[in-house]
Formats: structure tokens, sequence, C-alpha cells
């Protein structure tokens, strides 16, 4: 079957629909959204993939108690094995902003280069990371939910978004 980029969306929807509907993990932790994380646009409950959305998911999927408990435990030990990943990443984007400040480009053209760099092999680290979870997630589900994840993907396959991150002329 082919894999597609709506099915890697509702797994990462259903990831981050069980994180935010499990109280435990309701609360952002580092690298996550809050207070020193990173994350995407506003806060929680933001946008698209918030956790109203993401909670209709995990109930349209009828994760179990276990199943939820699962999800829990791959979760915290991926975001634990991340924190130092992702202190670093903050790390490198303090230098990268101090070294490229005020035209300090030419001065610094190779501390910058090599900060970008570190930059991109973090953030590769990180998407391993977030594949990895992904195919555990999917892993704990049962043949009809993930035939029914595949089944929302297939319906989201090519939607691109909501209108705030639809590029312009589309």
């Amino acid at each position: 079957m082919k894999k597609s980029f709506g099915i890697i969306f509702a797994a990462v929807v259903l990831v981050a629909g069980t994180l935010a509907f499990t109280p435990a993990f309701g609360q952002p932790g580092p690298g996550f959204r809050g207070p020193g994380g990173h994350g995407g646009h506003g806060g929680p409950g933001d946008g698209f993939a918030g956790p109203h959305f993401l909670g209709r998911l995990a109930d349209k999927l009828d994760l179990t108690d276990a199943q939820r408990e699962q999800a829990k435990a791959i979760l915290e030990a991926e975001r634990t094995a991340n924190e130092p990943t992702v202190e670093e990443l903050q790390a490198n984007r303090e230098a990268l902003r101090a070294a490229s400040r005020f035209g300090a480009f030419e001065e610094n053209e190779a501390e910058i280069t090599s900060l970008a760099q570190r930059q991109g092999e973090l953030h590769a680290l990180l998407i391993v990371s977030k594949e990895r979870v992904k195919s555990q997630l999917y892993q704990i589900l049962t043949p009809e939910q993930q035939q029914q994840l595949q089944d929302l993907a297939e319906m989201m396959d090519g939607f691109d978004g909501p209108p705030r991150h639809r590029r312009r002329g589309n």
C-alpha cells in the first residue's frame, strides 16, 4: 500500500491528540510548546492541529485506555531522549542570532556556517525521532484503527491546511 503524506499527517495528529488529551502529558515540556520550548504558531489549541481537532481524531479512532497508556510511555521516552537535542538546538539558535547581528556576517561567516550546519544536523535528529514515534504509535493501533487512520489520511490528501497557511495564488 502506498504511503502518503496523509497517512504521515494523520499519524502525527494521532500522536499529538493522545498527548494533548492525556492529563499527565497535557502540559508542555522541554522541546515542546511553552516557556523555553518551541512549536508551531500560536499556543496550544491554536489552529488546525490544536487539541480540539486532535481530541476528535483520538476519539474517532476510539483509543483504549491501554493504548493511551502505551502512547504516553512512547511519547515520554522520546521526549526524555530528545531533551539534550532540543536544549542544544535552542543554544545553537541563540548563538546564530548573536553571530549574525547588526551586519556582522562578513566577520562571522565561518561561525555562522558551522552553526547553520549543526542546526541542520539537530533538526535531522528530531525528524528521525518524530518518524520513530509515528511508527511506534501506529504499531499500537489495531488493524481496524490502522485502516481507519489510513482512510482518514486519504480524505486529507490534497488538503492544503487552513487558509492562513496556504500560499498566495493557490
